[in-house]
Parts: structure tokens; sequence; C-alpha cells
């Protein structure tokens, strides 16, 4: 990883970046772009910046702060193709600082167009794990395509880097009957046990075909989980030690539709967990 951007807006929840990249580097030489978008009449933020710069010096990286006017989205994602970065970071939080930024529109144009990978941090005020963060487990959420199975190569590298064990998740619904009106009766999938205990054993199969895949280049662990594929990966991030998700961010069947997309922004939004989005490799 030799270039890496940082968009900063003075908060301490933004700055909570800082360590997501200590922990994605290991601390190995990265050069970092310190990005300010706005107005900066004073110079107030290009001081700020150059104070970060700082203390990414004191630890070995090569950083450069620069304050830049225009569209938020359009600048960091021109920035992004300029420099051929390998990652940008950027704090998602709905209360303060970057929300103007990220939210919405902003952060759909900027998945959909960054040419490299994506982290979502959402740190929550007094979380004690972005003081000295450490990635020691990642998890890919899966769909069942080929596409979304693309994300494990992509996450291999990061957990080679930092030495993290790296876990392939899926999950099925809970079948329930759906009634229109009655007495007409639409059936979305039958309720019957026989009919679950298949469900359950697919997925079981799906996951032990991806292990068995991967098995030469590393042990893949497998999380199966059960309900809504949003809850099911917070769920299974916040039950399984989960440090960094990771998610490709063009998956077929429901994992992203416009944008970000249903599951992906919903991860995003209520995971205290760092969420990385990668394009599916070709």
């Amino acid at each position: 990883m030799d270039t890496i951007i940082l968009p900063l807006d003075g908060t301490p929840e933004a700055e909570s970046a800082f360590t997501a990249v200590q922990a994605l580097t290991n601390n190995q030489p990265a050069k970092i772009r310190l990005l300010y978008v706005g107005d900066d009449s004073d110079g107030s933020h290009q001081t700020y910046l150059e104070k970060i710069a700082k203390l990414f010096t004191g630890l070995g990286y090569e950083p450069t702060a620069q304050v830049l006017p225009g569209d938020p989205a359009q600048v960091i994602v021109q920035t992004a193709q300029v420099l051929e970065a390998d990652l940008l970071v950027l704090k998602r939080d709905d209360r303060e600082g970057l929300a103007g930024w990220i939210l919405g529109s902003i952060t759909d144009k900027v998945a959909r167009e960054l040419p490299c990978p994506l982290l979502l941090i959402n740190p929550l005020p007094g979380d004690s794990r972005w003081v000295d963060l450490k990635i020691g487990h990642i998890m890919v959420p899966l769909d069942g395509s080929a596409a979304a199975e693309t994300a494990i190569d992509a996450a291999l590298p990061f957990a080679q880097r930092v030495g993290a064990r790296l876990s392939v998740m899926y999950s099925v619904p809970w079948l329930q009957p759906t009634y229109a009106a009655p007495p007409e009766f639409l059936a979305v999938g039958s309720i019957s046990a026989q009919t679950d205990a298949t469900l359950e054993a697919d997925m079981h199969a799906y996951l032990d075909g991806l292990a068995e895949r991967y098995k030469d280049r590393l042990q893949l662990g497998r999380i199966a989980m059960r309900g809504p594929e949003a809850d099911a990966v917070n769920v299974a991030a916040e039950n399984h030690e989960v440090d960094l998700i990771l998610m490709t961010t063009h998956g077929s069947g429901g994992m992203v539709h416009r944008g970000l997309g249903s599951v992906v922004d919903a991860v995003t939004k209520s995971s205290g967990v760092p969420v990385m989005l990668v394009r599916p490799l070709s």
C-alpha cells in the first residue's frame, strides 16, 4: 500500500482515521495525502492539516497536506485518480463534521466513481477500540455471486500484511409467509422444517466450498447466519470480534443496488467496525 488519501474535517472522530491507517499499513512506510475540501481564506485548515502531518512524519510515513476548493465528491475522486491512490479513508457519521460531505448522495458519488478501495469508518464517542485500533480479524460478507466473492482476493493482501485471520460470512433469511388480500395467499417460500433444513445445508455447503477453494492459500473461517443481510452482517461482526468488514460495491443478488445500495448503506451507517468497499476484481 503506497498512497493513502485521508480527508479530514477537524473533528476527533475523523482523526480516528489516523489509527485506521496505522492498523492497515501495519506501520509500514506509505505516502499519506491529507486533504481538506473547502474554503481556507484564513489558512486555518492548512495549519490544521500540517499539524496532523507531523504526527504521521513521526511514525515514518511520508505525508503531504493540501486544501482544495470545489465539490467534495469530485475533488476526492479526482485526487484519487491523479495520485493513483491505493486507498481512501473517510469518516461516516450522522451527527456532525463530514455529515454534509459524505452522507447520502456524496457517499454514493464517491463509491460509484472511486478507482480505489474506500474505507468508511464510523467511530463512536468513547469507543476505546479507536485509541489503538488493531486488525486481527477481517470478515467478507457474501451474497452468493461470483462478483462478491472477488472480495476474498481483495482481502488477502490486507490480511497477510497485518497478520489477520480472514473469514467469509453468508446469510439466508428465515422464510415467512406473506399475505396479500385475504383469503388470497402469496407464498414467498415454504416454511416447512425440510425446506429450512435444506437452506441451512446449502448455506454451509457454499461456505465449505469456498474454504476448499482457498485452502492452499489460507485457512478461511466460515460464519453462517440467518436473517436479513445487513442485520446478519452487523451481528456477525459483533459476535465474532471482527475488526474490519470488507465488501464489494457491485455484487449481485441484493448486496448492492444503486450507489452504496441498501445492504452496504445499512452496514456502514450502523457498524462501529470499519467497512472497506472494493470493486469486484475482473
